[in-house]
């Protein structure tokens, strides 16, 4: 935050001074973030095989979705199931953000 703060007192505006200061700053732990996710996704993606099946319209889960319509050639219908699941993603964390009371670590 100080880099931010500084950045702002030597006049960049403040997108300029996040893009300049901290992004940058940030990268090792975006990275590390990113790889982090793919790993646990992959991981996720095996147990949810064999327990649950790739049945079509029978033990099929969103993965399996996923899956079983890039399996037969749909890359449409696939990117638009992960497209859902982003979006449902995306809308229960600002749902947690709005409503959750703020937490302060110590």
């Amino acid at each position: 935050m100080w880099v931010e703060s500084v950045a702002r007192t030597l006049g960049f505006g403040p997108w300029r001074a996040f893009l300049k200061g901290t992004l940058p700053q940030s990268r090792n732990g975006i990275v590390a973030a990113a790889v982090i996710t793919w790993a646990r996704a992959v991981g996720e993606f095996g147990p949810v095989l064999v327990f649950c099946g790739a049945t079509r319209f029978r033990t099929e889960v969103l993965p399996t979705s996923i899956y079983l319509e890039v399996a037969v050639g749909n890359i449409q219908e696939g990117l638009s199931v992960a497209l859902l699941m982003i979006v449902a993603a995306l809308v229960v964390l600002i749902v947690f953000k709005k409503v959750g009371g703020k937490v302060y670590l110590a």
